[in-house]
């Protein structure tokens, strides 16, 4: 019997539900359901997640699950600090700050042109627009949307899912990272793929590491920074992917085909700057596990099984 739980949030009720699996068919059963409630504040309208969280919970206890699931609406989130402590509760995405945020992306980023990396509907509630209308605190490091925000308090592991990051208007559709250029256009400073981050003041240091060689970079508050714990891992292509790639011919663009001048270009005009390049050290000898078939009892299938479970492969 495998046993799972999900928490439905929506925009004016919850549930937590009860799912149980017995090899043939599925039950599920509503263990708590619960009202949501927005609240208005003097500085606009906020989700009560304090009170969803805590309903959540209330619906989990008791249950003796495998794994939880969180489904929310997208777009609305919350900023965290160094520490992983929120930074104030998420506004509501019918808050009316975001009035005007459309037209002035389209100012410095073509609709169509945003359009062309995330293919995602212009929508007002667009998380893209509430941080051109936010003033994101000073010790803002991290942002979480709403249902990796929860799953945040639940696990202790904070990371941005990519469906929930699709609704942003911040993610390449294509690559399914945050759309750097685009950030770095609407003037949101992002670094990505970072391993190492250390914050002085306003400076944010981050090393990246990649396949031969590891960079450090610096940015100023505030910015989107992305971290991955497969920074190093290579990429592989689809073999659809490689044969199409054979048929697309390869365009050259100069500056004056993309509206740009030499003075917009260059290290002089770049939103970071590569402070420093270190070699990586080398990688030291792997595991060998070794087994005797005159053993009975496996030792080998046994320590296998064992550095999978270390390393999470399984």
């Amino acid at each position: 019997m495998s046993d799972f739980a999900a928490i439905d949030l929506g925009a004016e009720s919850g549930r937590v539900v009860h799912g149980r699996f017995d090899g043939e068919r599925v039950a599920l059963d509503v263990a708590h359901r619960f009202e949501n409630r927005p609240v208005r504040l003097p500085d606009g309208l906020r989700w009560n997640l304090l009170s969803l969280f805590t309903e959540a919970l209330t619906g989990l206890r008791g249950l003796d699950v495998q794994g939880v699931g969180i489904d929310t609406w997208g777009v609305d989130y919350a900023l965290l600090d160094g520490e992983g402590r929120v930074l104030g509760l998420p506004f509501h995405y019918r808050d009316a700050r975001t009035e005007g945020m459309i037209a002035r992306a389209d100012e410095l980023v073509p609709a169509a042109e945003r359009y062309e990396v995330t293919g995602i509907q212009t929508m007002p509630i667009n998380t893209v627009f509430q941080l051109l209308a936010d003033d994101p605190a000073p010790a803002a490091e991290r942002i979480a949307l709403v249902p990796d925000l929860l799953s945040y308090w639940l696990t202790g592991e904070l990371v941005n899912e990519i469906t929930n990051a699709s609704t942003t208007g911040l993610l390449d559709a294509r690559e399914g990272t945050w759309a750097r250029g685009l950030i770095e256009r609407l003037g949101l400073p992002a670094v990505t793929l970072g391993s190492e981050v250390t914050v002085d003041g306003q400076t944010v240091r981050i090393r990246r590491d990649g396949d031969t060689a590891s960079d450090t970079i610096e940015g100023t508050l505030p910015l989107v920074l992305s971290v991955s714990d497969q920074a190093n891992e290579p990429r592989y292509p689809s073999f659809k992917g490689i044969m199409a790639a054979k048929k697309k011919p390869v365009e050259t663009w100069s500056l004056a085909d993309l509206e740009l001048t030499a003075e917009q270009v260059g290290g002089s005009s770049a939103w970071t700057e590569v402070v420093e390049v270190t070699a990586r050290p080398p990688r030291s000898a792997g595991t060998i596990v070794t087994d005797d078939d005159s053993d009975p009892a496996g030792k080998g299938a046994a320590q296998l099984v064992e550095f999978l479970s270390t390393n999470k492969f399984l």
